[in-house]
């Protein structure tokens, strides 16, 4: 997991230095590194910082469980991995908005950018992502 976001993380910013040819933009590079982003996103952060994301067991779900409850019972993320691919996806997110800046990308591509960029405003606790998500 680590590995593959680095190879996105290097991948963008080879895409996004200077003076780069046309020829370099491949769209199936481009739509791997953003189906990447996003399927660690809802698999591996979201769950990890905020608890409404996590996929419960049928023993623990308790009837009345609401997302306010689920919130209150926020612990810190201490796992270093999830740490480490959190901020490696932060600076993704970052590089991905830099490259939607220096090249037209397929619509299908930008929709799917989009939905990298929205969904962690719907999610607590991840303000970093949040603010790399704005641009």
């Amino acid at each position: 997991m680590l590995r593959a976001v680095e190879a996105a993380l290097a991948a963008l910013h080879i895409l996004t230095s200077q003076n780069m040819p046309k020829r370099a933009y491949l769209e199936d590079v481009i739509e791997r590194i953003v189906q990447l982003a996003r399927f660690q996103l809802q698999h591996s952060i979201y769950p990890a910082y905020d608890p409404v994301y996590r996929t419960e067991k049928k023993d623990t779900i308790t009837s009345g469980s609401s997302a306010k409850k689920k919130r209150a019972h926020v612990r810190e993320v201490r796992d270093k991995t999830v740490l480490l691919v959190y901020h490696k996806l932060v600076a993704l997110v970052g590089l991905m908005a830099e490259l939607l800046s220096v090249q037209t990308l397929t619509d299908t591509a930008v929709l799917h950018l989009s939905t990298v960029g929205v969904a962690p405003f719907f999610v607590e606790n991840i303000s970093e992502l949040q603010l790399s998500a704005l641009k």
